[in-house]
């Protein structure tokens, strides 16, 4: 096999994420437990007061630096990245200063006392990350994968903090631990850039308004798929802490559901920009990459959603009360998937605006679906609302890409995983019969569970020799 020159190894970057995601759902996963669904819900809906401000502030920038770091001369290199990290900073501490200034008018509105002082708490962490994200895109737009890797790592094990905090402090001891997690890793990310930074005279010219126009359907989106998560937790929370507890444990777990999906992604969007910019056929390089993502996606994602039960019994018994809701938010990681998939093709080749359109089409639906589904459903109708939205826009995304043999290879592939996961599934509902306690019937699920699938997936030849191979090189370490 010849020298592949979009083939970037991902290996440290997803040694990091096989590192990161269990420690963070493991962490979160004490934490809930510890604080139950009503204090977890308090911390949750602080943190994603202080996400919403770090998003609203990030302009477009961070994708812009990813777009443009690959195409420019150095010294516009240079001047896009200390531009854009100055009006983080800026941006970043006058956020801070608004969420603590309507703290208070929050804790009254939502009648829940702790919640003031938690968002003053939480405040602390908004120019942590917005200078840390800026930070992380400049490293990707590097393609440095392995750094990467080590900034999620960093972030990964800083999450013990937070968990320290609770043994000692309880509730105010989650809170201030979430708020400063994200500084070492920051620190780290920081002192990578330095030393990536081309040397030399810097550019004068107007590169920052350059990147705020072409990172602005991203911004757009980006602002709109937060608000689907957003507006969830803000209005779940009028019902009770306690809806947004079981919410927010879905969306971690979907999460976790979405690890190799979100490695393959951050993989994708660089390389489709270099095989366009190179005028490669980037939808042969997006089927040869992305079809990984089917591959992982789909039987995780199912697996997930047979064993949900075992899953949320670690998080303690009160929680198994969100095991529909976890259903559905397992089932939308497929969609969602395939909806990263054509994502990372309209940033890859600079179409931007097609992702913002259909983020305000997803955001629109999930909205009104929200406001209809809560009050009937309360946290399930938050999922349904989830998944629907994101059915819809999924189909107004992939309208642009609509290539005959592209999308024939999509449909071959997802259909082959689903019933190679079918199967594999029905093998392990015999297999597991005799076995009653939640710990063994998940060790099983992973030993069995995925040699099997990957037999099936090679039966029917869907899988080949050149795929592992390929695999591998990607994975790699070096």
């Amino acid at each position: 096999m010849g020298k592949d020159k979009y083939t970037r190894p991902l290996g440290w970057f997803f040694l990091s994420k096989l590192l990161s995601v269990p420690i963070t759902f493991l962490t979160s996963l004490a934490i809930a437990r510890m604080l139950g669904p009503y204090n977890w819900g308090i911390v949750s809906m602080a943190s994603w007061f202080a996400i919403f401000f770090s998003v609203v502030g990030d302009l477009g920038l961070g994708y812009a630096t990813i777009f443009f770091i690959p195409r420019l001369s150095k010294g516009r290199i240079k001047l896009l990245v200390r531009e854009g990290l100055r009006w983080k900073l800026f941006l970043s501490l006058l956020f801070t200063a608004v969420l603590i200034g309507i703290s208070d008018i929050l804790a009254q509105f939502y009648n829940i006392p702790e919640f003031g002082l938690a968002l003053k708490i939480f405040s602390i962490r908004i120019p942590i990350q917005m200078v840390g994200d800026q930070l992380y895109s400049i490293l990707n737009g590097f393609r440095e994968f392995g750094r990467l890797g080590m900034f999620e790592i960093l972030m990964a094990f800083s999450k013990f903090l937070p968990l320290a905090l609770t043994l000692s402090f309880f509730l105010y001891g989650a809170i201030t631990g979430y708020a400063i997690f994200f500084l070492i890793p920051t620190v780290y990310a920081l002192l990578s850039v330095k030393s990536l930074i081309p040397r030399g005279r810097m550019s004068r010219d107007g590169i920052l308004k350059q990147g705020l126009k072409v990172g602005r359907g991203k911004y757009v989106s980006t602002l709109l798929i937060l608000s689907i998560t957003f507006l969830p937790t803000a209005y779940l929370g009028v019902f009770g802490a306690e809806e947004v507890g079981f919410f927010s444990v879905s969306v971690t777990m979907m999460e976790v559901a979405l690890i190799f999906t979100m490695v393959i992604n951050n993989f994708l969007v660089p390389t489709i920009s270099k095989a366009d910019h190179d005028h490669t056929n980037f939808l042969k390089v997006a089927e040869k990459y992305g079809k990984f993502i089917l591959y992982f996606q789909i039987p995780i994602a199912l697996s997930f959603f047979s064993f949900r039960r075992e899953l949320l019994i670690f998080f303690g018994g009160k929680y198994l009360e969100g095991s529909d809701t976890l259903g559905i938010m397992l089932i939308a990681t497929i969609p969602y998937g395939i909806f990263f998939l054509f994502q990372s093709l309209a940033l890859g080749i600079g179409k931007s605006e097609i992702v913002m359109r259909a983020e305000g089409l997803r955001c629109i639906l999930n909205t009104l679906l929200l406001f209809y589904l809560v009050p009937l459903l309360l946290s399930r109708g938050a999922a349904l609302a989830f998944l629907f939205s994101l059915l819809i826009s999924l189909l107004f995304i992939a309208y642009p890409f609509r290539d005959k043999e592209f999308n024939l290879e999509l449909t071959k592939r997802t259909l082959a995983s689903l019933l190679s996961t079918f199967l594999t599934l029905t093998f392990l509902s015999f297999l597991l019969l005799p076995v009653s306690r939640p710990i063994y019937r998940l060790i099983t699920l992973v030993a069995v569970g995925i040699p099997t699938y990957l037999l099936i997936m090679m039966g029917i030849k869907e899988v080949k020799l050149e795929d592992l191979k390929l695999m591998k090189k990607m994975f790699s370490l070096s």
